[in-house]
Parts: C-alpha cells; structure tokens; sequence
C-alpha cells in the first residue's frame, strides 16, 4: 500500500475502477475489439488478450434491451457504449458515437448468391436482410423416364411477402426476383468481426421470424426424349396455378451411326436441341453415349459385364473388325498325339508346339468369358460403367434389334 496521487490515477470505462499507474499489475489497460475501449486488467484478462480480436467482460456479457427491439430484431447492449441489434440472420452493431452501423452476417452468408440477391432485393423493398424466398413448385407432368435432358426457362415471376414465413433461401427463388444492380449493403462475417460467440448467447433469447418472398413462376421446360426412332424434343408451359401444356414437339429420326476410333461400332445416332445421342455396339452388348452424362451400359443378356464386352471390342477393333462379335467353342485344346510327323534329321534339328486360342470366323451360343482368359493379354478391361436404367435399356435393345446384325 502506498499513498496514492490522484492526479496519476487512470479510471476503466468499463467498470469505473480507478488505478494506480503506478500499480504495474493493475495498471494493465487493453483494447477489446468490440467497444473499442481501453480497459483494465479486470475486463480484459491475459488469456483474453491472446485472441486475434480481444473481448472485454462487459462485451461477452450482453445485456438484454427490450427498449431497442424493432418487428424483427431483438436489442443488447455491449460494453460501455455498443448495442447490438440482432435478427435471425443479421446483427447490427452500433456504437452510438457516429460510427457507421455494422451488419454482420453468418460467415456463409457473405457470398452465397441466393442471400447477396436477397439482401438486394430486403434493401429495395425496406424488408429485413434475413428475408428468406421459396418458390411454390410447378405443376409437372409424370416423370418420364425416358428423358435424357431438361432445361427449365422462367418466363415471369410473381412474388408476394408472408410473414412469418423465415429465413430460408432458394437459389431457384432468388435469381426469379427482379433486383436492381449494385453491390448491396456492407456486411461482414460473424467470425471476422469478433462477435459471433456474443450472437450465439443473444440467439438463446426468442429471435422474431422474418417475412418470406413467396415467389410463384411460369416457365417452359425443354425436354429431350430417348424414343425407338430418334430423339423427341418437346417444350412444356407449366405454372404453379395451372396444368402443364404442351407447346410443341418435334422428331429428330435416328441416322446411321459413322465409326470413330473407339472400340465398338456406332450403330446410330440423333441430335436435339444440344443433346447428342449415339448407340455404340460393343461385342453382344451396347454402350447408350448422350451429351452431358457419362455412358450407360446396356448388357446384351443378363450374364454380360462392361468390362469384358469393352475388352473383345478392343481385340476386334485390333483386328480391324468394328461390328462384330466374339463366341466361345469348346475351351480345351485339340489332341494332337499321334496326327504330326515325326521330324527326321538333319531336316529338322529342333521342334516346339505352341497352343493359344485364335479368332476365327462362325458362331455358337456361348459367350466368350474375359480376354485374357482365352490367352489375349495386354488389352485394357476398364472399370464397370453404370447399367442403363430399364426403361433407357429396353429402348437401346429395340434400337439395335432393327439395326443390321454384327458378323
């Protein structure tokens, strides 16, 4: 203890202690990064100040303000000057000195495309920024399993604000709205402004419901149909009011499949509105190749697997044979005791007998197992493709049972 001189004396904002300079462990004053106050040692402990962005103890405590709440946000008070107005997915803190308000949104929510349009769209029509938009669903026809390609176009959107209806976001919804360009309100990440522990304790408290935009739209749907002739492309109006309608359609036939430098042989193909479709032999089986998807298999029976058709098509293209097949005979070798001359010397010094099978022209009704089971190593048998669903599937075979039959 010693005698104190007041004129030396420093006093915290934050809890009006007053402190000796002369008390070095006392006199211990640091920033929190909230208020922006210096404080004493109390306030802003060591283990505090470690953090990036230190908090004093008025600040990680806020206060309920019932005095601030608006329809949509619910008010605290921070430290010795902030408060701190906070909504279901927005804060605003103000220090009450001039300073611009800061809006705070979850760190997510700073660049994701359907809440930068929505804050757009709250700041125009004097809404809260949590304002959230779902888009009434469309009355569709039956899933039709044989489209291949769908692409959906707005035509017009109309919207009406429900209370209550929360925050939540679709992408669909928000890019139907009308919204003027611009960058939008200055918002900052929860994370990045030091208070997003605060939030969480403030969001313990009953957080209002904002308004919803409940967005009804009109659009026409593109489809591109797998039929047994060709491709059908047909655009459909649909609203979520009103049945789908048929707007028009057309057949684009299928055309004699032209052979590239893949193993197979294309047996067709057909072009509609940006899809390409070819239906590619391979061995007894085929491969169903549309624009924009990974291929499809489509066993010729139910005991064949992609990786051995797409080995044979390769030791056929190796031979020069694009649409053909490959069958088993009888896999043991011939006997050949007994049916060789017996070599005589000095014609004949050394003699070897190789057995391997060959490729040879005809047809059985088995299906031959793996290439390198019958001795034709060295080919590429590559990873199993995804079996064409049954619907595609029955197309694809009744397609190739009209196309010329492989040798």
């Amino acid at each position: 203890q010693h005698p104190i001189d007041l004129d030396r004396t420093r006093c915290c904002p934050s809890c009006n202690e007053v402190v000796c300079e002369l008390c070095k462990t006392r006199n211990d004053f640091g920033s929190c990064a909230v208020c922006e106050l210096e404080v004493c040692r109390s306030c802003l402990p060591p283990a505090q100040r470690q953090n990036p962005k230190p908090l004093c103890q008025a600040c990680r405590q806020p206060v309920r303000a019932e005095d601030l709440d608006t329809d949509y946000l619910i008010g605290f008070r921070l430290g010795g000057r902030c408060t701190l107005l906070v909504g279901e997915r927005e804060a605003h803190l103000d220090w009450q000195d001039g300073h611009s308000t800061q809006v705070v949104v979850p760190d997510e929510d700073v660049d994701d495309e359907s809440r930068r349009i929505l804050r757009n769209f709250a700041e125009e029509h004097n809404l809260p920024l949590s304002v959230g938009a779902v888009a009434v669903d469309y009355q569709t026809l039956d899933a039709n399993p044989t489209v291949l390609l769908t692409t959906e176009d707005v035509q017009q959107a109309s919207w009406e604000i429900r209370n209550g209806a929360g925050s939540d976001a679709e992408l669909s919804a928000a890019k139907s709205l009308t919204v003027a360009d611009g960058p939008g309100p200055d918002v900052h990440t929860e994370t990045g402004s030091a208070i997003k522990e605060v939030l969480d304790k403030c969001r313990r408290e009953t957080v209002p419901k904002v308004p919803g935009v409940i967005v009804s739209r009109t659009a026409h749907i593109h489809s591109v149909e797998l039929t047994p002739t060709g491709l059908r492309s047909f655009r459909t109006r649909v609203a979520a009011d009103e049945p789908p309608e048929l707007l028009s359609e057309q057949a684009h036939p299928f055309q004699p499949g032209e052979d590239d430098d893949k193993p197979g042989s294309v047996l067709c193909s057909a072009a509609a509105e940006g899809a390409t479709v070819h239906i590619r032999r391979l061995n007894h089986s085929f491969l169903l190749e549309a624009s924009g998807c990974n291929p499809w298999f489509v066993p010729g029976s139910a005991d064949l697997d992609y990786p051995t058709e797409y080995g044979w098509a390769e030791v056929l293209q190796s031979h020069g044979i694009s649409n053909g097949r490959v069958w088993a005979t009888n896999a043991d070798p011939p006997d050949i005791e007994g049916r060789l001359a017996e070599p005589s010397l000095p014609i004949c010094v050394h003699r070897s007998v190789v057995e391997r099978p060959i490729l040879t022209a005809g047809k059985t009704d088995r299906h031959a197992s793996a290439p390198s089971q019958h001795g034709f190593s060295g080919l590429v048998e590559t990873r199993a493709l995804d079996l064409a669903p049954g619907d595609l599937a029955a197309v694809v075979l009744t397609v190739a049972n009209t196309a010329a039959a492989a040798t």
